[in-house]
């Protein structure tokens, strides 16, 4: 599913669905998510598909950086530069500092990467 709830800790303590206007990552699986200052991060992750359901390995989503924030909903970064993470799914994402990120390790098809990114 590709649907973004929201939960807010205090008195009552309720789940609400976030409406989502426009563009959306498709239904992942397996990806990494890390909280901003405005909103959060999603890299990487899988989906299942018509391939999967045939048997095949499903898609790997490479270089899919997508940022949430309040005001503007999803947009899909753009990942520029000669060296960047092969897609993954099953990675770690945290947060250094409010514009450093390290990504580690994961699976890209059926290879294990154990490369760190930042």
């Amino acid at each position: 599913s590709n649907d973004l709830w929201k939960r807010s800790v205090g008195e009552g303590q309720l789940w609400e669905e976030v409406q989502i206007d426009g563009e959306k990552p498709p239904p992942l699986h397996n990806h990494a998510m890390v909280g901003t200052r405005s909103g959060f991060i999603v890299w990487g992750g899988a989906t299942h598909g018509e391939e999967e359901a045939k048997g095949r390995f499903a898609q790997l989503y490479l270089d899919s950086l997508w940022e949430w924030s309040e005001k503007g909903g999803f947009r899909r970064a753009i990942v520029e530069g000669e060296k960047r993470p092969l897609g993954r799914h099953c990675h770690s994402l945290c947060a250094v500092t409010e514009d450093t990120y390290v990504l580690f390790g994961g699976f890209g098809g059926f290879v294990e990467l154990c490369f760190l990114w930042g």
